[in-house]
């Protein structure tokens, strides 16, 4: 949907907006390969990759997977030895997030 329609519906009200691109390579960097999110956005809109990314999971997760996203960049930003190896930071945390969820539930 693009903005101006999104606007109509009511998102003018909310003060944050995640990008599907954005979400895409955060949930991406979580459940793939980090080369496929190195490949580019577009890639990850294709039928194969597209259909593992957003499988029906919970809106909470998806949050959790972008604000992990959003935390991991933010500290990457600051040095240029970082800024490719953020990606498998994001695998390695999320991975490791799931252990422990099974683990303790």
């Amino acid at each position: 949907m693009s903005k101006r329609e999104s606007v109509r519906y009511g998102s003018n009200k909310y003060s944050h907006k995640i990008s599907k691109s954005e979400l895409a390579r955060a949930v991406g960097a979580c459940t793939l390969d980090p080369y496929e999110v190195r490949l580019g956005a577009d890639r990850l809109f294709e039928d194969d990759v597209y259909s593992k990314l957003f499988n029906g999971r919970k809106a909470p997760e998806y949050i959790t997977i972008y604000w992990l996203y959003r935390y991991v960049a933010y500290w990457s930003k600051f040095d240029d030895r970082t800024v490719y190896a953020k990606w498998h930071v994001l695998n390695l945390v999320w991975e490791l997030l799931q252990i422990y969820s099974r683990k303790f539930i």
